[in-house]
């Protein structure tokens, strides 16, 4: 009886044991397909934290075969941290990492990986200590799962950009508005003393006045064009047009800044698809990158500009300015969209640049590429929408001519100059003084309100800016209640409400934007007291 107790003892033990080995290959095979097929790297480390085993997604987030995986420390992977002199072999953080997870320590890190074919991709690791031991391996082991994070990383600085861009735009628009105001006083006031004066010497010198104020004027110009976001009047564009009308501006440009002698080519294929584009900020943008050209092929043999056009195969069609100048290196290339940012002596740096031609391109559902190499020139691509519609066939007919205003139709009208900055009130005051008008002052809404109510003859026309303390729209409104059909002129540099300002268009008689030369005031004054629009 013994015996055969023992033989079914010894059968239950190897059945059992027959069973525990099926259940370890089962859980082995089902761990080796989640290990084979997970969506995200998995690496085994062991004490050393050299590679013991790698799951094919680690191989393609490296582009690398897995025998150049496996064996070697994860962390030789990683980008080179400032400071080190290889790639992350002094990051005394990835030990950390390490170690903590040996000792039973769940560790997060984010890193930058350095693929086999140079590129770069963001990845957050989990460390995690592993009981299961791996091939080779001698000891505990850690478990690094690895995610690509790049496209997220990337949508997080976009965002940041777009908010930090934001506050520059609404900074730079009201530094722009102060400089437009005092700009406007002080060309108003030369030009009138201009006009009265005859000596050669002292004309020239208020010349080179009314010269730098005009200067100044294109650089807040610049400002604003950057920090404002216009509508576009999007139509279909062809683009082999656009870009001959570019090359014709970057031949004056070349020639203007001392690059006549470059040449200029412009290639588009034929059959290039319409694009759907405001030309004015397309030639801007494009004049932007011209100008940032002409400035890296200054001084170098043979300058070359070339503009071309082509399809990308996705919907877009791609404008690509090409120079042969100095080229930048990677670390100026991820910083050219800045504001404000350049490699240009601060004596020559004249506007926002590439800043400038990405809110062109974001305004136009549009981007914008820069490739460059040191000693190799710049490509600068524009990718703009295909138009849904075709172009026109014809050129739209050239508006009628409007007949010339008699300047003598409102001699001796009242106006009122609502405007809280002194050297804006002489300066108008002074120049309205001078074509023949009754000029009253006020620099705020109250004042305003009690200038118009006490005025005899009664105020025609309202100039009025629209950044006021209180609000330039508040203020219109203030006056029409008292005088609902006194004309209101609105003059300003800058207007971070465009909403309220393209609310008012319809009810004033004109804009006229500061700093304005004389011959500008004059004509809009005439033409909003004679009841038309300026």
């Amino acid at each position: 009886m013994l015996p055969i107790l023992a033989g079914l003892v010894v059968l239950l033990a190897l059945f059992l044991a027959y069973r525990t080995r099926r259940q370890l290959a089962a859980s082995e095979a089902r761990y080796r397909g989640l290990f084979e097929r997970a969506a995200d790297g998995i690496a085994i480390l062991d004490a050393d934290g050299i590679v013991r085993e790698a799951n094919p997604r680690l191989a393609e987030l490296l582009a690398l075969p897995l025998d150049q995986v496996v064996g070697h420390r994860l962390r030789d992977f990683y980008a080179a941290t400032q400071g080190s002199s290889s790639s992350g072999g002094s990051d005394a953080g990835v030990m950390n990492d390490h170690l903590a997870a040996l000792a039973g320590t769940l560790r997060l890190a984010t890193r930058t990986l350095v693929r086999g074919d140079g590129r770069q991709v963001d990845v957050e690791i989990a460390f995690a200590r592993a009981d299961r031991p791996a091939a080779g391996a001698i000891g505990a082991i850690v478990q690094a799962m690895v995610r690509d994070v790049t496209q997220r990383r990337a949508r997080e600085r976009h965002r940041l950009e777009e908010q930090r861009l934001d506050a520059i735009a609404r900074f730079a628009g009201g530094i722009a508005h102060q400089f437009n105001n005092l700009l406007s006083g002080i060309l108003t006031h030369v030009s009138v003393l201009r006009q009265d004066t005859t000596q050669a010497p002292a004309a020239a010198e208020l010349d080179e006045v009314a010269a730098a104020a005009r200067r100044g004027r294109d650089l807040t110009d610049e400002l604003l064009r950057f920090t404002r976001s216009d509508p576009l009047q999007l139509r279909p564009t062809d683009p082999a047009q656009a870009l001959e009308s570019v090359g014709r501006l970057a031949r004056g440009v070349l020639a203007e800044g001392g690059g006549g002698a470059a040449n200029i080519d412009v290639h588009v294929p034929p059959g290039l698809p319409p694009i759907a584009a405001d030309i004015d900020q397309l030639v801007h943008a494009c004049t932007q990158v011209v100008l940032n050209a002409r400035d890296a092929m200054r001084g170098r043999p043979n300058p070359r500009l070339t503009l071309a056009g082509a399809e990308d195969g996705s919907g877009r069609v791609r404008i690509t300015i090409t120079d042969n100048g100095r080229g930048m290196d990677a670390a100026t290339v991820e910083r050219a969209f800045e504001p404000f940012f350049t490699t240009k002596p601060m004596h020559q740096a004249k506007g926002l640049g590439l800043a400038t031609v990405q809110r062109v391109m974001r305004d136009h559902g549009g981007s914008v590429r820069v490739e460059s190499e040191i000693g190799r020139g710049t490509s600068v691509h524009l990718l703009f929408l295909v138009s849904r519609e075709p172009l026109p066939a014809a050129p739209p007919a050239p508006p009628a001519p409007t007949p010339p205003v008699r300047e003598a139709t409102a001699a001796g009208a009242t106006i009122l100059i609502v405007d809280d900055e002194p050297i804006v009130r002489s300066s108008l005051k002074r120049a309205l003084g001078r074509f023949g008008y009754r000029v009253l002052e006020a620099g705020d809404g109250g004042a305003a309100v009690a200038a118009m109510t006490g005025a005899q003859p009664p105020v025609d026309l309202v100039i009025l800016d629209l950044v006021l303390p209180g609000g330039g729209a508040g203020i219109f409104e203030l006056l029409k209640a008292v005088r609902p059909d006194v004309k209101v002129l609105i003059s300003s540099g800058y207007s971070p409400d465009a909403d309220a300002a393209r609310g008012l268009a319809a009810r004033v008689e004109g804009f006229l934007p500061k700093p304005y030369e004389l011959t500008q005031l004059r004509d809009a004054v005439t033409q909003a007291l004679s009841g038309r629009a300026a």
